[in-house]
């Protein structure tokens, strides 16, 4: 009897309730739902296969928020379909739960949030057990559905997040980097104007049109994260013009662009470190003349 009750069962539900294949129905609904990216999408979809494949007179997808629920709150927390009595208020609700005799609570982050509210018509017979199972199965889908959209909502933001934060410290960096260029800038160009003054002071005047120039341009960078290649190589060339009265004869600079670049954007200020570098550690400590060689080319993309 043990071996044959179950498969009885199965005969019976299905010759005389006509019971549906549960489990290809729920295949097909997974199938649905992960292809499904929006929360109405995906309870019109459900809605629409239950109502289909119980043979119900409507099922619509609640939010437990906006409805009185107080008193299943047990019920639901367990993920039970409940069963609401006739009298029950919420049976009375207009455009929420109106009608319903069952609700199968859905889950979000393992708290009841929306719930298949089912309402099955006066002319139908009432739900199997194994009926409610499979709307409990189909509200369970749905649950891990909008769990998984919540995960993957949550990986997008994190991922917005630590760019944006990359953005910022890139332009921390930019602005600290200025911080140090200025006083730098000052500093050096300072000197030589005041060791001008007395020597050539018409050399002294135009060094001292040149450090104005460098100031505008560095003060306008501070409020512009980008400019063109062409815009930088001006300003390079300007600040070149003062390194050249220090350094006299021994430094020989030469520019190579492709003019197809020019309007092309880089990072405010990123070529002079580069080039103060080469002429301290490159040319400074040498004896006698040096080249400097800026080309700007394309590599790649």
């Amino acid at each position: 009897f043990a071996w044959l009750s179950p498969k009885l069962n199965r005969l019976v539900d299905r010759w005389l309730f006509r019971e549906p294949n549960y489990s290809a129905v729920m295949r097909q609904l997974w199938e649905k739902l992960s292809q499904q990216e929006e929360e109405e999408t995906i309870f019109a979809g459900v809605a629409q296969l239950a109502r289909e494949t119980l043979g119900l007179q409507n099922v619509r997808v609640i939010s437990l928020d906006s409805a009185p629920v107080n008193h299943l709150a047990a019920a639901l927390n367990s993920g039970e379909v409940c069963e609401l009595l006739p009298d029950d208020p919420l049976r009375k609700q207009n455009g929420c739960c109106e009608g319903a005799e069952f609700l199968a609570p859905i889950r979000v982050g393992g708290q009841p949030v929306y719930a298949l509210a089912v309402v099955p018509g006066a002319e139908r017979r009432n739900l199997l057990d194994s009926e409610l199972r499979f709307l409990r199965a189909i509200a369970g889908q749905v649950s891990s559905r909008l769990e998984s959209l919540a995960a993957e909502r949550r990986r997008i933001e994190q991922q917005n997040k630590e760019e944006r934060l990359g953005r910022q410290v890139t332009e921390a960096e930019l602005r600290a980097l200025r911080s140090q260029i200025n006083p730098h800038f000052l500093f050096n160009s300072l000197n030589t104007i005041a060791d001008l003054i007395v020597a050539n002071p018409q050399q002294a005047e135009r060094v001292t049109v040149q450090l104005a120039k460098i100031f505008r341009h560095v003060l306008r960078g501070s409020e512009c994260q980008m400019i063109s290649v062409s815009e930088e190589l001006d300003f390079l060339k300007t600040w070149l013009d003062i390194e050249a009265v220090r350094f006299g004869d021994r430094l020989r600079v030469k520019f190579a662009m492709d003019d197809a670049l020019a309007a092309a954007n880089v990072p405010s200020l990123i070529l002079q470190p580069l080039v103060e570098n080469a002429l301290k550690h490159g040319l400074a400590p040498k004896i006698g003349g040096g080249a400097l060689l800026v080309s700007v080319h394309r590599a790649g993309e």
